[in-house]
């Protein structure tokens, strides 16, 4: 019995070891250590610096004041990520968190980082979007300036549309391709992921490192690609009861999803052609559901009391968002009855070629 009850001590007291030895050396665990180094101009002295983490629903991880023009930020994850800092009074700088000293810098009238490996070739991108952006927004000035026709300017707004489409694509392609091994992919992929089809997609990760496949904007963008399965989310109805998307969609029905917001021009202009849409296909088993991401809550009310929708109405948060990539909207998602995700990212005129096939 002595010798029994040593054993078992024995064992007991390695296991104890094992736990304390995990838990003290956890911190061995995390892979990236990163330091952010801000300096700015005397203008945005003492205003709040925070650090919101993109790839967790824009979680503020930490918060700081500008003093004597800097301010410093440090921390340990398990892997590189995306994150952004937002200073009071400048657009958010976006920053891959990765191990080293990051520095972020602002002129006055914009913000940048560098410093580590993958911000600065993050940079050198960014800097190319811009031109191109910049670009693309005075070839639709020029647009408005033209005293043509009507038909004719629509025709020139959509050869331009497609020049930038296709110039934007190419950029994606050259840029994902060419850093593979790390994460600036999962930043582009998840901008513009309304213009990539699943197959591109798959196609553009096929040769991709474990740390960006891993990258928790693609997987998600993966999760809520057509043919899986619609990711569930916590919703709000009108009267503020809590509910979940689950409870409208996966029930036996086709669900046309419409992703909108009050401040949405191009939003409520769809809204009648969607209503049309739900009366014509009502005999396919067709139901809709909008789902509204205005941050505002009073907007949303406003905007549904003016418009008088008469099929089921949502607020959603960022998380959902999050999850299903929303950069620009109007967004469409046709859902099948049990919940497979058939068709997104396309027009409501495409609908009956949808139910036709």
């Amino acid at each position: 019995d002595v010798l029994g009850s040593r054993g078992l001590g024995d064992v007991y007291k390695r296991q104890v070891l094992l736990i304390i030895l995990f838990l003290v050396g956890g911190r061995t665990f995390s892979q990236v250590h990163y330091s952010i180094e801000g300096s700015t101009d005397h203008e945005y002295e003492g205003r709040k610096v925070a650090l919101v983490m993109l790839e967790e629903d824009n979680r503020q991880a930490d918060s700081t004041n500008v003093v004597n023009g800097k301010f410093i930020f440090k921390g340990e994850l398990l892997q590189p990520c995306w994150a952004a800092v937002c200073i009071d009074g400048v657009d958010g700088i976006f920053t891959v968190l990765e191990n080293g000293n990051i520095r972020i810098c602002t002129d006055g009238k914009e913000g940048w980082c560098e410093g580590t490996p993958i911000n600065d070739v993050f940079q050198k991108s960014w800097r190319e979007y811009q031109v191109l952006n910049r670009a693309a927004r005075d070839d639709f000035k020029k647009l408005d300036s033209l005293s043509v026709e009507t038909e004719r300017k629509k025709e020139l707004y959509a050869i331009t549309r497609e020049k930038v489409i296709k110039q934007t694509k190419e950029f994606i392609k050259r840029t994902v391709y060419e850093n593979l091994d790390n994460i600036i992919p999962a930043f582009w992929i998840r901008l513009f992921q309304e213009q990539i089809t699943g197959d591109e997609l798959n196609a553009m990760l096929a040769g991709a490192s474990p740390v960006l496949k891993s990258n928790r904007f693609i997987t998600k963008l993966l999760s809520v690609q057509e043919g899986s399965s619609f990711v569930d989310s916590k919703v709000e109805l009108p009267d503020s009861t809590k509910v979940y998307l689950s409870d409208y969609i996966g029930n036996g029905h086709y669900v046309l999803v419409n992703i909108w917001a009050s401040w949405c021009g191009a939003c409520i202009a769809e809204l009648p052609e969607i209503r049309n849409a739900g009366e014509k296909y009502a005999s396919k088993n067709l139901k809709l559901l909008s789902i509204s991401i205005d941050r505002d809550r009073k907007d949303w009310e406003k905007a549904l009391k003016r418009l008088g929708l008469p099929w089921t109405q949502v607020l959603a948060d960022y998380s959902f968002v999050n999850s299903y990539g929303i950069n620009k909207i109007p967004v469409l998602m046709l859902i099948s009855p049990d919940g497979v995700i058939l068709k997104r990212n396309f027009g409501i005129e495409d609908l009956n070629r949808l139910f036709q096939n």
